[in-house]
């Protein structure tokens, strides 16, 4: 009779803690519980989170038109959602090939005048680019463009476009167009022309379009330097201060982080210290620390690499830098190091 008892008492105890649990669950006492009552959407979308705060149209090129280079006069602009090209004479034409409403315009061009890429941004997040790529004719008061859009393909929608001369040493202002997939990153329009069925390289027609890299990827670095001349070798900096130089720069150990002293340099930032003779270059580094190095570059003459360069610790600390002008309007920097000492640099 005991063993039935003890066994009727367990059940009992099970079943009020069962009961007990589901109460501590469906009244989500401990926040168990979603507010619609699914946990797995709760995961999913913290896992998937989505920028909110971002809206189409927020970033990007919001002037509302898209200005020629090589006359002022001359532009693109929205009107009534349509994309409109404003002729230098004051005439203008009208697009009709894009379906939906467009919010912004962006335009990339080179040193060629003829060159005018242009991308539109419609109110849905898509973006569309215009199949010729070049004007049919460049003259006073004489601008001919015809507009024939096709859309861009992209994995979601786009936030802005915008046109931008990339951080690259260049001599005309050439420019790409860029569309933003989200507040921070602006991924490169990607085109395929087709070239085989053009008479001339000014009638170059755009088949396809696609976002590709994003700028960070197509340029990993915050500044850049040329070292002697346009042949010389180029050192970048990126963004956290490392430096290299790059693989064209036909320099020893290219591709290969600056380091000293078994540790990497994170360069603040970098001056011309002097130019010997024209076989060698010497830059100052003030590192985030604002300890000094010097880097020197050497012209090779012997057969193999056209460069070298080296990097030495100057013990020295900067405590102040002073910007200075010059009479003849060149900026020269004052550099006050802790010792008392200074030097000049370019």
């Amino acid at each position: 009779m005991k063993k039935k008892n003890s066994g009727l008492i367990i059940f009992l105890v099970i079943i009020i803690l069962l009961l007990g649990g589901f109460i501590i669950y469906d009244k989500n006492f401990l926040g168990l519980k979603s507010e619609n009552g699914d946990t797995s959407s709760d995961i999913s979308s913290s896992t998937n989170k989505v920028d909110t705060n971002i809206k189409i149209g927020s970033v990007g090129n919001n002037e509302g038109k898209a200005v020629f280079n090589i006359d002022k006069d001359a532009y693109f602009y929205i009107k009534d959602g349509k994309v409109v090209f404003h002729k230098a004479d004051g005439t203008e034409v009208v697009d009709s090939t894009i379906p939906d409403k467009v919010i912004q315009v962006a335009l990339g061009e080179s040193c060629n005048g003829y060159d005018k890429r242009l991308a539109a941004l419609t109110e849905n997040g898509d973006v569309y680019y215009n199949k010729y790529y070049n004007l049919e004719s460049v003259g006073t008061n004489d601008y001919n463009y015809k507009f024939e859009f096709i859309k861009v393909v992209a994995e979601g929608k786009v936030y802005g476009i915008e046109s931008i001369s990339p951080n690259v040493f260049q001599t005309c202002g050439f420019s790409s167009l860029f569309a933003y997939v989200d507040s921070a990153n602006k991924r490169v329009i990607n085109t395929n022309i087709d070239y085989d069925n053009s008479t001339t390289p000014d009638n170059r027609v755009v088949y396809s379009a696609s976002l590709g890299k994003t700028y960070n990827e197509l340029y990993p670095y915050d500044k850049y330097y040329i070292i002697f001349n346009l042949d010389g070798p180029v050192l970048y900096k990126l963004n956290d201060g490392k430096l290299y130089f790059e693989r064209q720069s036909g320099i020893a150990n290219a591709d290969t982080y600056l380091t000293i002293d078994g540790s990497y340099i994170y360069a603040d930032s970098i001056y011309l210290y002097k130019s010997t003779d024209d076989n060698t270059d010497i830059r100052t580094i003030i590192d985030k620390d604002k300890k000094v190095y010097l880097l020197t570059i050497t012209k090779k003459e012997n057969y193999g690499f056209k460069f070298s360069y080296s990097v030495e610790n100057t013990g020295k600390v900067v405590k102040e830098i002073k910007e200075q002008s010059n009479n003849d309007g060149a900026t020269t920097y004052l550099l006050e190091y802790t010792d008392g000492s200074s030097e000049k640099v370019f």
